[in-house]
């Protein structure tokens, strides 16, 4: 056997071994939310469209002597049918549910569900119902799935043509349950959480391509990917499922198998640039301009390695110490003006945001319409001038929090809650410097 054949199979042992300790697979635990054990977050809502015909002519129903209305919900890559309708005369039209569970295209095998009445001590929520449990693709294996529907009383609005003729209430499905593992890497624990952004019951739906510049988010609702280290600072937001996971320096592709009960965390290693960024980001979330990935960073280096192509960041986490050790975060969104981040092979591509940072105030007339009661208007319409305060980085981003996070030592002025900085005072003077209106910009 030649010497280089030998080489070769000397050091494929090697190799193997090498990919195997970074590729990873995390076992999932399902949980529903309202177990003891649930998990703390959460997942996104499908609204569910309402109608007063059945959405075919062979589905089987129940016989009700009250009002009905259908809809469908996308569960599991299939339909499921709803029925609303009024528990008794006189009760709201959507007291009492029927739910098509097994997809059988039958709402009388399965026992009717009621509005779960308020706990004790807790204010009442207009048609909360008992968590549902069904099998998502039982064909295939199948999943367990646990959600609640939610029901809304909400009033026609004659001035608006979309509500005019509106069905009476609002209903949604809020998922109940979510996935939880524990990743190892690099002597470090990250606490894991898959949740369902869509309900939809798939956990596999990952953010998609940035909007056109300009123009509105039109990219489907994505699932969502906590991750806990354990460090410093909170989450503002709910991160999103991406098509992969930047560790550190470290980059996977992720693939949640929810039949079997795991998330592949596979190495990418080929066709990457580096890209410098920002000291001290805790979170940042990269979508395609076009075709391509979209990325979760997790506190990252401060140059890592990405695939090529042109991205649009969507948010970021900064964490910065003061003079006295405490810890401040910042949380920031792009806006349609921000710039892309492009990464080719050859050069170092830099990420446009962060500092500096830019504060603003815009002020803005408006008209400011009654509230409504019972479909009539409680006052006059009245002109108001809203005052904001505006805080940009260097890629346009909106700063939308800034927070206090960790530590008691910081000078500082803070705001009741210890959480922000105190509220900052303005004034509206007059021509003659006389002072029209003055007080204190409240955070949102």
């Amino acid at each position: 056997m030649p010497r280089s054949t030998l080489r070769r199979f000397a050091l494929w042992p090697a190799l193997c071994a090498a990919v195997s300790a970074w590729a990873l697979d995390v076992p999932l635990k399902y949980v529903k939310h309202t177990d003891e054990e649930g998990a703390a977050q959460g997942g996104g809502f499908q609204q569910l469209v309402l109608t007063t015909a059945p959405p075919g002519s062979d589905y089987k129903l129940p016989a009700v002597s009250g009002p009905r209305y259908f809809a469908l919900a996308s569960l599991g890559g299939e339909k499921r049918c709803f029925l609303f309708t009024a528990k008794k005369a006189g009760d709201p039209p959507y007291s009492r549910l029927f739910f098509d569970a097994d997809g059988d295209r039958d709402l009388t095998d399965n026992p009717p569900i009621d509005e779960s009445p308020p706990a004790e001590g807790v204010a009442f929520v207009q048609g909360g119902f008992p968590p549902i449990d069904i099998v998502i693709g039982a064909g295939t294996g199948g999943a367990p799935y646990s959600f609640v529907v939610q029901a809304f009383q909400s009033e026609p609005d004659p001035e608006d043509p979309a509500r005019k003729d509106a069905p009476p209430f609002e209903a949604y499905l809020v998922p109940n349950c979510s996935y939880t593992g524990t990743l190892k890497l690099d002597g470090k624990e990250y606490d894991l959480t898959l949740g369902d952004g869509n309900a939809n019951g798939l956990f596999g739906d990952k953010l998609g391509r940035a909007p056109a510049a300009g123009g509105d988010d039109d990219a489907a609702q994505a699932d969502l990917f906590w991750l806990n280290d354990g460090t410093e600072g909170s989450s503002w937001d709910s991160p999103f499922l991406c098509d992969m996971l930047l560790l550190g320096d470290k980059l996977f592709r992720v693939t949640p198998a929810i039949a079997a009960k795991k998330l592949a965390l596979d190495p990418v290693t080929a066709d990457l640039a580096s890209v410098a960024l920002p000291a001290g980001l805790g979170r940042l979330t990269l979508r395609p301009e076009a075709g391509g990935v979209s990325v979760l960073l997790h506190a990252p280096a401060a140059a890592v390695k990405l695939p090529l192509g042109t991205y649009r960041f969507m948010q970021y986490d900064l964490l910065r110490k003061d003079a006295e050790g405490d810890t401040w975060q910042l949380h920031a969104q792009a806006t349609p003006k921000s710039p892309p981040i492009v990464v080719a092979a050859e050069g170092l591509a830099a990420a446009p945001f962060g500092e500096p940072f830019t504060a603003g105030v815009v002020v803005q007339a408006a008209k400011q319409r009654s509230r409504r009661f019972f479909g009539l208007l409680a006052g006059a319409e009245k002109n108001i001038v809203r005052v904001n305060l505006k805080l940009e980085g260097a890629a346009k981003e909106q700063v939308n929090i800034i927070a206090h996070t960790a530590g008691n030592s910081t000078k500082f002025a803070l705001d009741r809650t210890g959480y922000r900085p105190k509220e900052p005072q303005y004034r509206i003077a007059g021509t003659a410097d006389e002072t029209l209106v003055a007080g204190s910009l409240n955070y949102g």
